[in-house]
């Protein structure tokens, strides 16, 4: 008989879901959050309306555009940029969080999907 090998974890301190946990919080839980929903749950969101939860960050912007409007940070980052924090913000999360990973096989470019730990 083969040992299954633990599930690994996220750095301490990185925000995740497990399903033994709970999961990710639900769109219904997400929208009525005091505050509105945080990045991580907009990004959440957006791969679960994308086909077979994949997409590319210009797809995930623009349905977290669509639905999270009146919540997002429209401030400029930078003169240089001209850059909405919302969407430095959501690429920074993309590629730190352990809840998202990216560069899928065969992939031309960086396409982003749950982890193994969403």
């Amino acid at each position: 008989a083969t040992a299954a090998l633990p599930t690994p974890r996220p750095p301490q301190g990185q925000a995740w879901a497990d399903k033994a946990s709970g999961g990710a919080p639900a769109d219904a839980d997400v929208a009525a959050r005091p505050g509105g929903a945080t990045y991580s749950d907009m990004i959440a969101h957006a791969l679960k309306k994308l086909p077979d939860e994949h997409g590319d960050f210009k797809d995930i912007c623009k349905v977290i555009e669509q639905d999270f409007f009146e919540q997002l940070n429209w401030k400029l980052e930078s003169d240089l940029r001209k850059t909405p924090v919302w969407k430095s913000s959501v690429r920074k999360i993309l590629y730190s969080n352990a809840r998202f990973r990216h560069n899928l096989p065969a992939a031309d470019k960086n396409i982003f999907t749950f982890s193994a730990y969403a």
